[in-house]
């Protein structure tokens, strides 16, 4: 009988132990659930920022570069006038010179 009231009482003291220890362990689950929950809203929190801060970004280098097709497209016409206006003064200087040639020796 006393090796009964001993198995007894180990089994009872198991189960006691095990609820025991379920109940502790599932506070600390909850509460690691929470703590990488909240953690995770605070990364995710800085990363939205760090992402809204690159298109923020992102928008300002577009602009400029907008900016700086426009002006390489003005720039582009302004070269193509000097061009043809170098060129047409090439054409008076050798057509002066031709001139000047023929005059002189005459």
């Amino acid at each position: 009988m006393n090796l009964l009231y001993g198995v007894l009482i180990f089994i009872i003291g198991l189960i006691a132990g095990t609820i025991a220890m379920q109940l502790i362990m599932k506070n600390r689950i909850s509460q690691a659930q929470e703590k990488g929950k909240a953690e995770g809203e605070s990364e995710r929190a800085t990363l939205v920022e760090r992402i809204a801060s690159r298109d923020k970004q992102i928008e300002v280098l577009n602009s400029a570069i907008i900016g700086k097709d426009a002006e390489i497209a003005r720039l582009q016409s302004e070269y193509t006038k000097l061009n043809s206006k170098v060129t047409e003064l090439d054409t008076r200087i050798a057509e002066e010179r031709n001139r000047l040639k023929t005059s002189c020796c005459y």
